[in-house]
């Protein structure tokens, strides 16, 4: 018998004929071949049309129509793909936090959420067939050891997440965000590019984001929206505006917090008529870390896990984080003036360790990365963050907060990114962060009367010009790697 708390949140789908391990797992057959394990908090849902069925590990969100429950998203879902309709199509403009399970006649495939915030790790242990959201629930699952080679078991200590494929077992493969996976062939591709479905990017980027926000508290009672004072978590208090009476905004206080997140947000308190709460926060308990230590392999200590842990103790039953997460992929995050990405730029635009096991990693996922570019016109730049960043380091924040809570990412949505990456460059980049500013605009004007991400200290208001610089002069993008490296 599992203690409630451990692997909450996470499913493992293996081969049919292997037994349960937790009492208290309900199980789904998703063929004769194939049965799923999931913990007790995480929802799964099916839905059927004849030949076609559709299984939802975790919550899915239809912003168009926010009103929509799992079970009518996926029955719609299900008789449209039975109609011959293209699964990917179909899901693009879908929000939440998910793995699809599309059984089909001609193919079976597992489909992440718009930035696989839900991880997908399949391999084999031993002879049986691993698909799970857990490396250590799979070792636990099947009673074995981990294997990792010292290449990579050095490597997550370093910076806290992995590149590429890699998890932290090397019978398992991560799948990446805009990739899927097919069962039979137990090999992943990426999705296929769908275009946004119209030309109006701040309008109908406004209205996802909203429609998101609706559908969240449709389904969850308490969201708390985790806010600072920077441009992310303004575009979503923004969004927020339709639900701000039913929401609850969070600003933590730590050491390392900057002053000005808190002040912005008692500003923005007093201009917007919101429920902000301060959360005064020093290092996690010890009983908190334990549980970080039975739920990882490799269990890292970042500055936001008091967050997690203070939300653990201040939610509610079927509560859920609000998060600014993945906005950074439509910002331009990582561009250099003049040269074009490779895998040794990859490296030190994300300030990663050089290794061969890095390296090899980023240059597999860059064929691919600039082949995909034609075919979609989105900057590779903006791929490595979506791909790379947010598939790992995002997904590992996201398995974090399983502890104690749910996360809702409402820019993790495909239609919503396409949308923002078809607008100018220019107009995503920094200082002025045209195309943000105005979702922010069309969302709740007001937003824009308290100061986003202020600098205080001389020195900060250097470095925030000279960043803003550096994508598109060489000069000043010097600068900023020297006193990156100096601080690193």
């Amino acid at each position: 018998m599992t203690n409630p708390d451990q692997f909450r949140n996470q499913y493992l789908l293996t081969s049919a004929d292997r037994p349960g391990k937790y009492e208290a797992w309900p199980d789904e057959y998703i063929d004769e071949n194939l049965i799923l394990y999931s913990h007790p908090d995480l929802p799964v849902r099916s839905a059927s049309k004849n030949q076609t069925t559709i299984t939802s590990i975790g919550y899915i969100l239809d912003p168009l129509s926010p009103k929509k429950s799992n079970f009518e998203i996926l029955s719609q879902l299900a008789s449209d793909l039975n109609a011959d309709g293209d699964p990917f199509e179909e899901i693009n403009h879908l929000g939440g936090r998910y793995v699809l399970i599309i059984d089909h006649p001609e193919n079976q495939l597992l489909v992440p959420d718009a930035g696989a915030l839900r991880p997908i790790m399949y391999g084999r242990i031993g002879d049986d067939l691993v698909i799970t959201s857990s490396p250590k629930l799979s070792l636990a699952w099947f009673d074995t050891e981990q294997v990792m080679n010292k290449q990579k078991e050095n490597y997550i200590p370093r910076i806290g997440w992995r590149v590429g494929r890699g998890t932290d077992d090397d019978r398992l493969t991560r799948v990446l965000a805009n990739h899927f996976l097919d069962l039979e062939k137990q090999s992943q591709s990426r999705i296929p590019y769908s275009p946004p479905s119209t030309i109006k990017s701040i309008k109908y980027s406004s209205e996802l984001l909203e429609g998101t926000l609706r559908a969240i508290v449709e389904r969850f009672e308490n969201p708390q929206m985790w806010i600072s004072g920077g441009l992310d978590s303004r575009m979503l208090i923004a969004a927020s505006k339709p639900i701000s009476d039913q929401c609850q905004y969070i600003v933590f206080n730590r050491n390392d917090v900057k002053e000005t997140d808190v002040s912005i947000a008692q500003q923005l308190q007093v201009e917007l008529d919101i429920d902000v709460t301060t959360a005064d926060l020093g290092p996690i308990s010890a009983s908190f870390k334990n549980k970080i230590d039975s739920n990882f392999c490799s269990p890292r200590y970042d500055n936001t896990l008091p967050n997690v842990e203070w939300t653990g103790n201040n939610q509610s039953e079927n509560g859920i984080v609000i998060s600014g997460i993945v906005s950074e992929v439509g910002r331009t995050f990582y561009e250099h003036p003049t040269k074009e990405l490779s895998a040794e730029l990859c490296h030190t635009l994300a300030h990663l360790p050089q290794t061969e096991y890095s390296y090899r990693e980023l240059n597999n996922w860059l064929d691919c990365a600039k082949r995909y570019e034609k075919e979609s016109g989105i900057n590779p730049y903006d791929l490595f963050y979506w791909e790379q960043k947010i598939s790992n380091w995002g997904a590992r924040a996201g398995r974090e907060l399983d502890l104690v809570s749910e996360l809702s990412a409402p820019f993790a949505n495909r239609e919503l990114l396409h949308t923002i990456l078809q607008t100018p460059r220019e107009d995503r980049r920094p200082p002025k962060y045209t195309t943000s500013r105005r979702i922010i605009q069309n969302c709740w004007p007001e937003c824009l009367e308290v100061p986003i991400n202020p600098n205080k200290t001389l020195t900060d208001k250097m470095m925030s010009y000279i960043k803003s610089r550096s994508q598109t002069n060489l000069l000043h993008y010097k600068i900023k790697e020297a006193y990156y490296t100096a601080k690193y």
